[in-house]
């Protein structure tokens, strides 16, 4: 008798596994159908266009995903949250430690999406994630994970961090994922992706030290300058370029109020040829490309002066940190409708990470 107890005890588990199973894939089955449905339109529109992946295209699903009332967010975080309340209502219910489970879209800048479910008990927050993406036409499941997250936050700023354990030297779907529940006015992001946004954090120090046109100290002109240009085709990390005096000038005095004889000290002006000695980043000195923080504009000041203050915050999903540092970039708009880069001014704080992502360029 006890053997055949033990024999109907796991039957009885293997169904009810196996019921849980059917009903997570039926579950996203529907997800799967309302999805194609919902996007199909903008996504073939936006493939004939040649936009998909733009910042409109991922708007306009982020949007359309909302209105059938998802809780939507897109994978940069560059636009409010949609249906935030839902997301609201399960971070409170998770901190007064009651079970709470929450659906949210993703919008990928692919065009395709994920699905989260997310579900806490007793402290823990389980993740069960299914990927889909366009194939001929047609939303297809892609992937399907599950685990018990290494790691969520809750940051103060309104960001929902929540993190994959992978083993040291490993990376995959999910490592870092992060969602801003709290709404930015839109002012703010408009002035985020004119002046901020496009520069970012990547590969140059223009945000991450302080300077002024009146003292620009450590920034790295070249690091800027490759941001705004881009040179003949480069075939290996050890060529030697040389860029026109009025090329290398131009692109700079376009964006600072900075003098010829400043840029040819503090870049290698070569005055025989009125050339600049310009060496691209090699393996050497290659700043990473992934997981890094970046900029999301939080307040803004006019001046009398003709300048504006944008007061930025760094976010970096890598470290779980909705502030990694703050910064101030004084900028002046010009009468022809364009725009100089006046300051940069870091926020001092004990809480400040180290920008250890960047990588100083190597000199001759």
């Amino acid at each position: 008798m006890r053997g055949l107890k033990v024999i109907l005890s796991t039957i009885a588990v293997l169904l009810l596994l196996t019921g849980c199973v059917g009903t997570q894939q039926n579950q996203s089955e529907h997800i799967r159908k309302e999805l194609s449905e919902a996007c199909k339109e903008i996504y073939t529109e936006s493939l004939q266009n040649g936009t998909l992946g733009n910042l409109d295209t991922v708007g306009k699903l982020t949007e359309k995903l909302g209105e059938k009332g998802y809780a939507v967010v897109d994978q940069d975080n560059q636009f409010n949250m949609k249906n935030s309340s839902k997301t609201e209502d399960f971070l409170r219910n998770a901190d007064n430690k009651q079970n709470a489970e929450l659906m949210m879209i993703m919008v990928l800048n692919n065009g395709g999406f994920v699905r989260f479910h997310l579900k806490t008990e007793e402290g823990r927050l389980e993740v069960s994630a299914t990927s889909f993406g366009w194939k001929e036409g047609e939303l297809h499941t892609i992937y399907t994970d599950e685990y018990e997250a290494s790691t969520w936050v809750v940051s103060e700023n309104g960001y929902l961090f929540f993190e994959k354990y992978y083993m040291p030297g490993f990376s995959g779907p999910y490592g870092h994922v992060a969602v801003r529940v709290k709404p930015l006015d839109d002012a703010y992001r408009q002035l985020n992706r004119s002046y901020i946004y496009p520069i970012g954090y990547y590969s140059n120090n223009l945000f991450i030290t302080d300077w002024s046109e009146t003292d620009y100290r450590d920034l790295n002109f070249y690091d800027v300058f490759e941001r705004f240009y881009q040179p003949q085709a480069v075939t290996n990390d050890m060529e030697v370029l040389q860029i026109p005096k009025t090329d290398f000038e131009g692109v700079l005095m376009k964006y600072f109020k900075v003098s010829s004889q400043t840029l040819q000290k503090k870049a290698r002006y070569i005055e025989e040829n009125q050339m600049y000695q310009y060496s691209p980043r090699g393996l050497e000195d290659s700043c990473p490309s992934l997981e890094i923080p970046y900029p999301e504009v939080i307040d803004c000041e006019s001046r009398n002066d003709g300048t504006m203050v944008l007061t930025v915050n760094a976010v970096w999903p890598e470290k779980n940190l909705g502030t990694a540092f703050r910064h101030q970039v004084t900028i002046r708009l010009l009468p022809n409708g364009t725009f100089h880069y006046v300051s940069n001014q870091i926020i001092l704080s004990k809480e400040n990470a180290k920008p250890s992502w960047y990588v100083g360029r190597l000199t001759e």
